[in-house]
């Protein structure tokens, strides 16, 4: 308990400290609390506790990522106080915050730095290696054989397909949402000024503008993919015709021969089946 107390003590000081100075002098104020006193004081805590090395180290790196949403609330707060007053230019820094951690949780998530939930850093369980196909006889290209075909993929394609994947989550939804709220609940404190509408409409134009590159960049592959996954299909399914691999490069009227051909071949067994005969089997196309 002596201990506890202690720490108690010795943190509360450094809140005091700052208070006490920043009375005295802005600047200096602002230089000791911008200090990670408090953060040393835990790694110290945790050494002295006798904490492993592996939790006094991922103290210090989550404390990072979690200080960097933090910094733009410095920067609102002197500018809303004047307009807003203390308590309001607080509630509105909160959220201001919120919004800035949602999104930047967004953007880290995918260089593999997970601050919403647990398992970043964590190892795979021993038994992962069970959940592997057996001996695989297939024979697959040597894109596909090193395990992972996006290790190998160009920095835009696995850009693409992380903004595709994350920007179609509900969290990217929350984040768009709160910086929809923090602009409106703004609108009072810039006097709904041709300014403050500018700022979410360019905001707006410029995600769009560049969204529309990645998600079209993510469709054409994913299209090349399923037309891969038939081809494959056709190729190993005895008596299918392989005249229909490349269908999709062929021009309009040739796609419009094999339709009626298609359609010839469904009139015929809709009569069939109208006249109690199978419709079941392999015609020929």
């Amino acid at each position: 308990m002596a201990w506890i107390i202690t720490k108690y003590c010795l943190t509360a000081a450094v809140v005091v400290l700052v208070s006490e100075l920043a009375k005295r002098s802005d600047r200096l104020g602002g230089f000791v609390a911008a200090l990670p006193l408090v953060t040393v004081l835990a790694l110290i805590w945790l050494y002295v506790e006798k904490q492993s090395a592996q939790k006094i180290g991922d103290h210090a790196w989550y404390t990072f990522w979690y200080v960097v949403p933090t910094l733009p609330m410095f920067l609102a707060f002197p500018v809303l106080l004047p307009r807003l007053g203390f308590w309001a230019t607080l509630g509105a820094c909160v959220v201001i915050t919120v919004a800035c951690f949602g999104a930047f949780a967004a953007v880290v998530r995918r260089f593999g730095i997970e601050l919403l939930e647990r398992g970043i850093r964590g190892s795979l369980p021993d038994d992962f290696s069970a959940a592997k196909p057996a001996d695989c006889v297939c024979s697959v290209p040597d894109a596909l054989s090193s395990g992972d075909p996006m290790r190998n993929a160009s920095w835009y394609s696995r850009l693409a397909r992380q903004a595709a994947h994350y920007c179609g989550r509900p969290r990217a939804f929350t984040v768009a949402v709160l910086v929809i709220v923090v602009w409106i609940v703004t609108g009072p404190l810039f006097e709904f000024s041709d300014t403050w509408q500018l700022v979410i409409n360019t905001g707006t134009t410029i995600v769009t503008f560049l969204m529309v590159f990645l998600i079209q960049n993510t469709q054409n592959r994913d299209t090349e993919a399923i037309q891969v996954k038939l081809d494959e299909l056709i190729r190993a399914t005895k008596g299918a015709h392989n005249a229909l691999l490349d269908l999709e490069e062929l021009e309009e009227e040739n796609l419009d021969a094999f339709r009626v051909r298609y359609q010839a071949l469904a009139r015929a067994a809709r009569a069939n089946q109208g006249a109690g005969v199978d419709d079941t089997g392999t015609p020929e196309a």
